[in-house]
């Protein structure tokens, strides 16, 4: 891990100018393919991609948070011309530079922070963890929100929203007998998608619960 952080701050000490693989290999000691070999396998990037994040990163929170031209920022960031640049940054946050503008929380949002101990370490973690994708017929649920404002989506705040979300829920199955038919033992977190989400930092989430089609759904679920 530490020839990886070593490596990740020679990059950070060298943006918005970007180095060269065999430039960042030499320095370190290692080859060029044992180095990219081990990066990839640390950070789910190439060395290469890294550069690009961080720089497109960089980019967009100055993008963000003044009023240079963004053909001056493209140019004070290595590229050609707006055009360019306006095609990589589409490319890394599936948004035109322009939309951000004035949105720091959005280009906060869609920016790859510098890597650290800490992230390296839980994508170690994730890594050997079984994460799959699924895709579920439609079905019919009721709801409980909850609404979390994190712009880091902090792990302990999301915890904390979801057990105050819990206990809120249970006053409420007292308070109501119909959802007493709810099995709190297989319910599930759900997350919504939002297009505020990205300018905000807020995103809303929902204790949910799988429900036959007769279930009335009592007014305090959705």
């Amino acid at each position: 891990m530490n020839t990886i952080l070593s490596v990740i701050a020679l990059i950070e000490d060298s943006l918005p100018e970007t180095l060269r693989v065999e430039q960042i290999a030499a320095r370190s000691g290692y080859s060029r393919w044992h180095l990219q070999r081990q990066f990839k396998r640390a950070t789910g990037m190439s060395i290469s991609q890294y550069q690009r994040h961080r720089l497109l990163s960089l980019a967009a929170e100055k993008i963000a948070t003044t009023e240079h031209r963004i053909l001056d920022i493209a140019i004070e960031f290595g590229f050609e011309s707006q055009e360019a640049f306006a095609r990589a940054f589409k490319r890394f946050a599936m948004v035109a530079p322009k939309n951000i503008r004035q949105q720091p929380v959005w280009a906060k949002r869609l920016s790859l922070a510098e890597m650290d101990k800490t992230a390296l370490e839980r994508l170690s973690l994730l890594n050997q963890s079984d994460i799959r994708f699924d895709n579920q017929p439609a079905s019919r649920w009721a709801c409980s929100a909850i609404r979390i404002d994190s712009i880091d989506r902090d792990a302990a705040v999301i915890d904390e929203r979801i057990e105050a979300g819990f206990i809120h829920l249970r006053q409420q199955v007292n308070l109501d007998a119909n959802q007493g038919a709810l099995d709190f033992t297989r319910c599930r977190i759900l997350e919504f998608s939002e297009h505020n989400q990205y300018a905000s930092g807020s995103f809303p989430l929902a204790i949910g619960f799988q429900v036959d089609d007769d279930f009335v759904i009592p007014d305090t679920l959705f």
